[in-house]
């Protein structure tokens, strides 16, 4: 299973440096384990938002809620515990899907979804039923990544890394040039998702099929 140390290692070796991070969770006191404690968590939330995973993706029926303190909104529902960040939201068969505007491409448009409010764990929507396809907590964990994620991970973070380590122009060239690699990362690592996420192709909403 891969570990935080080793993503952060296989960055700090796309920047030619030699020093091996033992963890970042305490940080091991090194330069780089104090910068990786920094970053990584960063880099891995940028990741996270740019596609949606599958090996992160819940889907669940909501349950109401005892109260709806909004006025605003016909229904309540509570969030799961795990709620990380919404990829889609359905109520019932054949009604407009709303997209987190963070996983989409294409600009966020209210008149073609389905409207939706959350705030302090709850999800607030004019639809009785509502089905929830969410980034679930308790798959971010480096266990669950797929090779081709942990390699966008570690291009990212390198990127990070680049200024803080090796500084001035140098610096500034090594970010830059990572950053690139990172696209180019990133379309590798969603590709390889989408074979993972059976009907894909055919059921996913245009601004995450986008992606691929």
């Amino acid at each position: 299973m891969i570990t935080q140390a080793q993503i952060c290692n296989l960055a700090l070796a796309k920047l030619g440096d030699v020093a091996r991070v033992v963890s970042i969770d305490p940080p091991d006191g090194s330069m780089q384990g104090n910068y990786c404690a920094i970053f990584y968590p960063q880099a891995l939330s940028v990741l996270l938002s740019k596609h949606a995973w599958s090996f992160a993706t819940q889907t669940v029926a909501l349950a109401q809620a005892t109260t709806n303190n909004n006025p605003l909104w016909n229904y309540a529902f509570i969030l799961p515990t795990d709620y990380y960040d919404l990829i889609e939201l359905r109520a019932g068969a054949g009604a407009p899907a709303v997209l987190s505007p963070y996983l989409t491409q294409t600009p966020f448009n209210p008149d073609q979804c389905m409207e939706y409010e959350i705030q302090a764990g709850v999800l607030y929507c004019n639809d009785a039923t509502a089905v929830l396809i969410y980034i679930s907590a308790n798959y971010i964990t480096e266990g669950y990544f797929l090779p081709l994620f942990v390699e966008a991970l570690a291009v990212l973070l390198s990127g990070y890394l680049a200024g803080p380590l090796l500084k001035g122009d140098v610096g500034v060239a090594a970010q830059n040039k990572q950053m690139q690699l990172f696209t180019l990362a990133l379309r590798l690592a969603v590709e390889a998702d989408c074979k993972y996420r059976r009907g894909m192709a055919r059921n996913a909403p245009s601004g995450i099929r986008a992606r691929s």
